[in-house]
């Protein structure tokens, strides 16, 4: 089982995945990226970091699978992760939610929306990212939130929408919601 999670920066999607494999005893599915670490980023604990050139390689030898660009960055998933028999998490941009569906067909998929856009927005800001970056990744929040919103046809494609309210409870919650699926799949299994 993939389990999928969206939202929009700063929602603390990095975090519960972490949370969640650690707890659960998951993959932590990483991305791969074209971005350039950022002061606290850690390669192969929070994201692969790649060259551009790099990249693109992986992606023509179907290395690497469902590739977005994303504020002039590109991110993708190594494909044997992704396809293999592993359970995992990962994060996923929020209109992706198809594509990972079509290639992943034991896919849990949930939204993280926060309870307060400005926590999100201070979370961003100590990020210690340039002014330009942070005016845009503010931009593409509000987009981000308006769009899911106003689609009723792309909120029902996610399983769970999740109100991040950045408390241990709701972190508890969220985990809670994932085992009972988890073990719910296995009851299935055993038929």
């Amino acid at each position: 089982m993939i389990i999928a999670v969206s939202g929009i920066t700063g929602v603390g999607k990095s975090y519960l995945k972490r949370c969640i494999a650690e707890e659960l005893g998951i993959n932590n599915i990483l991305m791969v990226t074209t971005r350039k670490k950022r002061f606290f980023d850690k390669n192969g604990k929070d994201k692969w970091f790649v060259s551009e050139k790099h990249f693109e390689k992986m992606k023509k030898n179907n290395e690497i699978t469902l590739t977005i660009e994303f504020l002039k960055n590109k991110y993708g998933y190594y494909t044997k992760e992704i396809m293999g028999n592993k359970d995992g998490i990962t994060e996923i941009y929020f209109t992706e939610v198809d594509n990972f569906k079509r290639k992943c067909k034991n896919l849990i998929a949930i939204y993280i929306k926060p309870t307060d856009i400005e926590i999100s927005k201070e979370k961003l800001r100590k990020r210690k990212l340039s002014e330009e970056v942070i005016e845009d990744r503010i931009k593409e929040m509000e987009r981000q939130i308006e769009t899911f919103e106003n689609d009723k046809e792309l909120q029902a494609k996610y399983d769970y929408i999740f109100l991040n309210d950045y408390t241990n409870k709701s972190r508890a919650e969220l985990i809670e919601y994932i085992k009972s699926k988890m073990e719910n799949r296995k009851l299935v299994e055993r038929g």
